[in-house]
């Protein structure tokens, strides 16, 4: 038996191996000692009591000359043996392969099914809305996605939305910060920094902290209020149960000595409106499976550039 895999993920990885759950196996990785003269033994030695499967790790963090000698090995050798790797082109060297990598980025619904999935290994139950705030906030990474989910399993079994929030961190780059706050600032620049942002961060992870920005406006633009001192800000982020420095870079509160635009000042309550149904039909056009990407582009340009 020889089977090569592409794979990204330990948690996949892991739920492939439970086929061979009875069968004792032995790994090599970049980090074995004399792996070369280790799989030469475990290749070709008969006097072997048992048929362990041989798991060759990660080959595409070996050396070029590693790669071909285990290549030109498996062809003569009768053991079995799984290969990975996250590099297609080196796994057609060995022949054909078993694609088990993670979806593309912009594949939201994959992802979210992969979300599903993965609780499903881990026995809780999922809220739909759960599935898309745990995305926004982790991203698109399997295996972080499982420790996350883990975590929480600890403190319930049926997830919800209120849980995710509680438990789970937002991994996400600093840039989605700097677009949402341009965006809002209503620069000419924010649809130069959409696309930098686009190239680390998944849309989904943008569109859910554009209305999460959204929501807090919309409350507080329902106020009628548009200069705030100190005390009105920590007032608001009790009345609104925002953190307080959120609400002071909404009023443009200068922190840390920076001036800061009072955003209020810059959008009506109707146009917020008007913006959380944009950003509710990009959402639901994601994961519908559309372009995300061109989406989240045409949603910008209309409220930025005007187009």
């Amino acid at each position: 038996m020889k089977k090569y895999i592409l794979v990204d993920s330990v948690w996949e990885f892991k739920k492939y191996l439970l086929k061979f759950k009875d069968r004792q196996k032995i790994v090599i990785d970049l980090y074995t000692e004399s792996k070369l003269s280790r799989l030469e033994d475990l290749l070709f030695s008969y006097q072997l009591l048992e048929n362990p499967i041989v798991v060759t790790k990660s080959v595409d963090e070996w050396k070029k000359e590693e790669i071909k000698w285990l290549s030109s090995a498996l062809k003569k050798s009768s053991s079995d043996v799984i290969v990975t790797s996250k590099n297609a082109a080196i796994l057609k060297k060995f022949g054909e392969f078993e694609d088990l990598s993670s979806p593309k980025s912009w594949e939201a619904k994959k992802w979210l099914d992969k979300i599903e999935e993965v609780a499903k290994s881990l026995l809780v139950d999922l809220s739909d809305k759960a599935r898309i705030e745990l995305f926004s906030r982790v991203g698109t990474n399997i295996d972080l996605i499982f420790k996350e989910l883990e975590k929480v399993a600890a403190f319930s079994r049926k997830i919800t939305v209120e849980d995710i929030k509680e438990h789970v961190p937002i991994y996400t780059e600093t840039t989605v910060f700097e677009f949402i706050h341009s965006f809002f600032e209503r620069k000419s620049e924010t649809f130069e920094l959409l696309n930098k942002t686009l190239k680390t961060a998944h849309p989904l992870a943008i569109v859910r902290n554009l209305e999460i920005q959204c929501t807090i406006l919309a409350q507080m633009l329902s106020q009628d209020k548009r200069t705030y001192s100190w005390k009105d800000v920590v007032e608001s982020s009790k009345i609104f149960k925002t953190k307080i420095p959120q609400v002071a870079e909404i009023v443009g509160f200068p922190l840390g000595g920076k001036k800061k635009v009072n955003i209020l000042k810059l959008w009506k309550f109707d146009e917020i409106i008007e913006l959380l149904k944009d950003i509710q039909k990009v959402e639901i056009g994601i994961k519908n499976g559309k372009d995300s990407n061109f989406l989240v582009r045409i949603m910008v340009k209309k409220w930025i550039l005007g187009i």
